[in-house]
């Protein structure tokens, strides 16, 4: 499967939805709403973020036409802006993992919609259920939301913030997802730009009562 961002000669069309570029910090929205704490244990305000894999880790294949729509949204963002500017999106995939896999395989990268730009977070502009049904052609309507991925402008900077993992978590519970997929993309610390890090992480609930865990993933 392509990604969602068409080129067109010299240029970059983005399909479902244009840029809103703002020069200044955005919050990224919450996403979704907490439920009760009793009912899991531990809220998505005591996710837990762990630095090492899982054995066997979770593996997060990510399709060459995905990867090129992430590439084409951040030479987009920093065309306009610069290269210290976030940007974001969703991430779709044929099958939502459950609690048992080990992997998932990412077939559609898009934007966030009319999203707004800082330098240290992104707004995301639209939903991925808003954006698929507005936007997805009849042939990706199978395809299901599974995680989202964003820009850490600094170089080396392949960790999650305690927000990116509340968020993931927050959205986890609302959805009644068995896990979150997310990419961070970076810049590399040798090369920046030109060598971009994609790093996975996934957030799933364990023990009980359940505690939200965010870990890092493997991504192929």
């Amino acid at each position: 499967m392509s990604g969602w961002i068409a080129r067109d000669g010299g240029t970059i069309s983005r399909i479902g939805g244009a840029t809103q570029l703002v020069d200044r910090p955005q919050r990224r929205p919450a996403l979704a709403r907490d439920r009760d704490v009793e009912h899991y244990g531990f809220g998505p305000e005591h996710v837990e973020i762990r630095t090492s894999r899982s054995e066997p880790p979770f593996t997060i294949t990510l399709g060459s036409g995905a990867r090129r729509a992430i590439e084409d949204e951040l030479a987009l963002v920093r065309s306009q802006l610069g290269p210290d500017y976030e940007c974001g999106g969703w991430l779709f995939s044929q099958y939502r993992p459950r609690e048992s896999s080990d992997g998932l395989t990412i077939a559609v990268a898009t934007h966030a919609g009319d999203s707004s730009h800082g330098r240290s977070s992104v707004t995301f502009g639209e939903s991925a259920t808003s954006l698929m049904l507005r936007s997805f052609p009849p042939e990706l309507g199978h395809v299901k939301h599974v995680g989202d991925w964003h820009v850490h402008p600094t170089r080396g900077s392949t960790i999650p913030s305690d927000g990116d993992a509340r968020g993931w978590a927050r959205t986890l519970d609302e959805y009644g997802f068995a896990r979150y997929a997310a990419i961070l993309v970076s810049p590399s610390e040798g090369l920046g730009w030109t060598c971009p890090v994609f790093s996975g992480w996934t957030v799933r609930r364990q023990g009980v009562p359940s505690r939200p865990i965010c870990e890092p993933a493997l991504v192929e």
